[in-house]
Formats: structure tokens, C-alpha cells, sequence
């Protein structure tokens, strides 16, 4: 009897800690603010989706969801995650850059094996294609 009470114990602690932790609305991990902007040979990139894809850890732990944003007409871009606006997982992402409408090519390319950090707080970027 004592021990089937431990265990409902132990089992009701278990899932409020699941719960507390599954109510912050953002996703499984913390996002950072990210934004910046897309150069070509000094020239802003309009149009261009951005992808930021988190990298795994030495330790081969995962790396979270990718981050997606698009630029506008001066190169600017904020990144998504999980809600609009709300950055990127912490962490190295292996860089993206490309056009979505198949009639327009981007002008140049994202250097081989290119990564940022998003780090806590605010965080800017600048992209220079290739």
C-alpha cells in the first residue's frame, strides 16, 4: 500500500512538471531575437528567404527547430521559429539564403560551410553572398 502511494505520488509530481515545463508557448527550445540584412556586392537582396538551421551539439544533442524569414526590399529580414517575430533557437545554424519564385535567381551565394551563433538577447546580421 505505502508503495503504490509513493509511486502515485511520484506520478502526479512527474506530470506537473511536465506540464509547468510544456507551457511556454514557444516551442521545446528558447528562442533569441534575429534579424539583419542580405548584401550582394554592396547591393541589398530583396525577396530572399533566409533560413537559419540549428546545428547539433558536440555532445549530439538535438539543435531545435530551423528559423525562416524573408527580406524585403532593403535586404531586411526577422526571423520565425515558432510564432512570427520571435527569432531563432540558441545555438551555431548553418546558414541559407535562396529565392523562391523559380523565374528570379539570386545573385550570388552563402560561402561554403557558412554558420552564426544566435546567442541571448538581441541579435543582427549582416549576409554577404558571393
Amino acid at each position: 500500500m505505502l508503495q503504490s502511494r509513493r509511486f502515485f505520488c511520484v506520478l502526479g509530481f512527474t506530470l506537473a512538471l511536465l506540464t509547468v515545463a510544456g507551457c511556454g508557448g514557444g516551442g521545446e527550445f528558447g528562442t533569441e531575437k534575429v534579424s539583419g540584412r542580405v548584401m550582394f556586392q554592396g547591393n541589398p537582396v530583396a525577396d530572399a528567404s533566409v533560413q537559419f538551421i540549428p546545428q547539433a551539439s558536440r555532445e549530439g544533442r538535438l539543435a531545435g527547430k530551423a528559423a525562416i524569414g524573408k527580406t524585403d526590399a532593403n535586404g531586411r529580414f526577422t526571423l520565425s521559429t515558432y510564432q512570427p517575430g520571435d527569432g531563432a533557437v540558441i545555438g551555431v545554424h548553418k546558414v541559407m539564403v535562396g529565392i523562391e519564385d523559380p523565374d528570379k535567381k539570386l545573385p550570388g551565394n552563402v560561402p561554403e560551410g557558412f554558420t552564426l551563433e544566435v546567442k541571448k538577447g538581441a541579435n543582427e546580421f549582416e549576409i554577404t553572398l558571393n
